[in-house]
């Protein structure tokens, strides 16, 4: 279940979601993606509604089960 909703985020989400498991901040986010502030925020409040989360750590705690997938380097020790 958990995987399915994680599996439904666009690719941009899944890039954001992989900043966030690396504790990188909305606007650091933003610069290396590119994109403005708000995007960034568009992007998580859209996350925490498909997760069911209501914060950061509530999504970084729903990819930890595909991490792999959002940046092929990760693995279980870095948890």
């Amino acid at each position: 279940h958990v995987i399915a909703q994680v599996l439904q985020l666009t690719a941009a989400e899944r890039q954001v979601a992989k900043h966030l498991f690396y504790g990188h901040t909305r606007r650091e986010t933003a610069t290396q993606l590119g994109v403005k502030e708000p995007t960034v925020r568009h992007h998580l409040q859209r996350m925490h509604d498909k997760l069911q989360v209501n914060n950061r750590i509530g999504v970084v705690l729903r990819i930890i089960p595909i991490r792999e997938q959002l940046d092929p380097a990760a693995t279980d020790s870095t948890v």
